[in-house]
């Protein structure tokens, strides 16, 4: 389906479902609203030959969308809501693919939903991300930060008062050991965030190893916002990455944000990357790990207006080929790094939401 076709369909139903919001008499709210994130990013994937370096100017939307949600109350104290949501690349001007979009209900027992919907390890890593959907985003090193399909989500209420537990489930569907399952629990008080999470992926998710092994993964992460300033901090480490029996990957590190004044806002985020094959009969880890340093100025242009200036990079161990564009931008980049050398980006960017 072309992306005015599809642009066209989406249209009409949120005009028609606009119709039936005025016509019930307990529906609460239609809403449309959106995110327009653009940016000018000078990037070089490192290569000493510079004859053959990708390097250059790119024009990238980092995730830029649009989006309507609605509700309606029900009997009981219950609520019917929806959401549709998808990228809206203005860069290309042909990006019409959707984000978390779902129906549910909820009430007094929490909220059940049925759609597709970013999962709650990829949530509980989010929240913490100083550089969030720009250059030196964290997950150009953490691992399934995905949104997946036909996923049945349910979220706790509130547990004494600070803390909720999301759980999203992904059928096999007829499959064979291709299940998804994943957790989380939050805690927010005053101004502190800690999380869990826990996730496991069926072994039939992966077709590399001859007999693939399923696949787990435990992160935890946390924020401090003080008066003025807010430290964050992940923790990850995959287990039997991608089906390989014993293959590991762990991610950790941490970021500060300071605010200069009522307008300004510094930051610096620095995270590492390790890989563990659990013996020496491959090279898969060898000299495979990367650093990154992100720095950057946010300036508050206004309530919905943040403009800013970023610089990071990824120092690269002999094997490794990392580059600092891997999170929340779209294919404008280099790709990968060159093998073992630094990949590094600046740029400055606007953030325009409605």
């Amino acid at each position: 389906m072309s992306s005015i076709k599809l642009f066209g369909s989406v249209l009409v139903l949120v005009l028609f479902i606009s119709g039936m919001a005025l016509a019930g008499e307990k529906c609460c709210e239609m809403q449309i609203y959106g995110r327009a994130h653009l940016s000018l990013d000078m990037m070089n994937d490192g290569n000493p030959d510079s004859d053959a370096a990708v390097s250059g100017l790119f024009v990238s939307s980092n995730s830029s969308r649009i989006g309507f949600k609605g509700h309606y109350g029900l009997e009981k104290d219950m609520v019917a809501f929806w959401q549709y949501e998808c990228d809206a690349d203005p860069t290309n001007g042909n990006v019409w693919s959707t984000r978390n979009s779902f129906a549910g209900v909820k009430g007094n027992f929490g909220k059940f939903l049925l759609g597709r919907h970013d999962t709650p390890l990829k949530i509980i890593g989010r929240k913490v991300d100083l550089f969030h959907e720009r250059l030196g985003d964290t997950r150009t090193f953490t691992m399934n930060d995905a949104r997946e399909n036909n996923v049945v989500v349910y979220g706790s209420p509130l547990l004494g008062e600070s803390t909720k537990i999301l759980v999203g489930f992904v059928p096999d569907e007829g499959g064979t050991d291709n299940t998804i399952l994943s957790a989380c629990a939050m805690y927010k008080k005053d101004n502190i965030f800690a999380a869990a999470a826990f996730e496991t992926r069926g072994e039939g998710l992966f077709a590399g190893p001859t007999t693939p092994e399923s696949q787990s993964q435990i992160r935890a992460s946390g924020a401090y916002k003080g008066e003025g300033f807010k430290v964050a901090a992940l923790f990850d480490n995959v287990s039997n990455h991608d089906g390989f029996k014993d293959y590991k990957v762990t991610v950790m590190g941490g970021g500060v944000a300071y605010d200069i004044n009522e307008k300004y806002t510094g930051k610096v985020q620095i995270y590492m990357i390790s890989k563990d094959d659990g013996d020496d009969a491959t090279t898969w880890d060898d000299d495979a790990g990367s650093t990154m340093m992100a720095f950057g100025v946010d300036k508050k242009c206004a309530k919905n207006v943040t403009m800013y200036v970023v610089y990071a990079m990824c120092s690269n161990q002999d094997n490794a080929n990392y580059g600092p564009w891997g999170g929340g931008h779209d294919a404008d980049n280099p790709g990968t790094a060159f093998v073992g050398e630094t990949g590094t980006g600046a740029g400055i960017g606007t953030i325009i939401t409605w």
